[in-house]
């Protein structure tokens, strides 16, 4: 498949874009990662640039440098000595004056290199110049496989989990000054231990909450009263909740989306593209269908199988 050609809008004004202030989604960060690591020239260096990629996803450049750099994850350095010579790991390698010891002689230091780290006071690790600028990360870079330096990563799929899991922890804790809850604590665990519902508590009483944050606070244990004290809660099984986002693999979903077929078929009309699919019987027939669907010549083909797996 070819690469995604970028059409660019240089007129765009982020402040009046629809997505000004809105936060990223998965599908952009999909998009953030398929461009870093394609968009590389045999130094691995990025051949756009960050303020094209703003044009391109209707952002501000710094929201999107921020973005990588804030969820890039660390990959420490391989300590496989087949990788090469260690001569760079170090920035003071090329000046250092220690002379012929056992870990600093030239030969000695490329065997002992992570002893050299370890106890040298002069040692200042060296940092790939791809890294101290945008995109931040080794995504896409053809000298990775032969690399010994540390590295650091960008993939959509964590870097979601990442955020998902930075919205909940914001909203963690009593979000009530210590007065409020002191009230809120006395009103509700006193007429929860005379028996009341806690429907009726908020019904009658003014709260600074929610009926459903008062459930909240029982279940994290924040009052005086516990979910024993609540005369029904403890006779309900624990539901069960269906994940309705289930994140694919970064390998799987990126570029085999329906848009980049579609855009596949836009930029090479004349390609020859046969479907295949499976279809399965509803009742207990275990007995299936391989279709094959030769989209060009609008014909298909079936072929009645035992079953699903061969």
């Amino acid at each position: 498949m070819k690469k995604t050609k970028i059409t660019i809008n240089t007129k765009i004004k982020y402040t009046d874009s629809k997505r000004y202030q809105k936060h990223f989604t998965l599908d952009d960060r999909i998009m953030i990662q398929k461009i870093i690591t394609e968009h590389r020239d045999k130094n691995g260096k990025l051949n756009i640039l960050l303020k094209d990629i703003g044009n391109m996803m209707e952002n501000d450049p710094s929201t999107i440098s921020k973005e990588v750099k804030l969820h890039r994850i660390f990959k420490g350095r391989s300590k496989d000595s087949r990788l090469g010579s260690y001569n760079s790991i170090c920035s003071n390698f090329s000046t250092c004056n220690k002379k012929m010891t056992s870990i600093h002689n030239s030969r000695s230091c490329q065997k002992n290199v992570f002893k050299c780290i370890d106890t040298c006071k002069d040692y200042v690790e060296y940092i790939c110049p791809n890294l101290t600028k945008f995109p931040w990360v080794c995504n896409g870079c053809p000298k990775t496989s032969g690399c010994y330096l540390n590295k650091w990563y960008y993939y959509s799929d964590e870097a979601n989990k990442d955020y998902k899991q930075t919205l909940v922890e914001t909203r963690e804790g009593i979000n009530l000054s210590p007065d409020e809850f002191k009230v809120l604590n006395h009103t509700v665990s006193s007429y929860v231990k005379n028996g009341q519902p806690i429907y009726h508590i908020f019904t009658s009483n003014e709260l600074p909450v929610s009926e459903r944050t008062i459930y909240n606070y029982f279940k994290k244990g924040y009052l005086d009263a516990k979910n024993i004290d609540l005369r029904r809660k403890v006779t309900y099984k624990k539901r069960y909740q269906h994940r309705t986002d289930k994140t694919l693999l970064r390998k799987i979903k990126q570029g085999r989306k329906y848009e980049d077929y579609l855009e596949y078929m836009n930029l090479n009309p004349d390609s020859s593209v046969v479907e295949m699919d499976t279809v399965i019987s509803a009742s207990e027939c275990k007995k299936v269908l391989l279709t094959l669907h030769f989209v060009k010549y609008h014909f298909q083909l079936a072929y009645i199988l035992p079953n699903k797996i061969r």
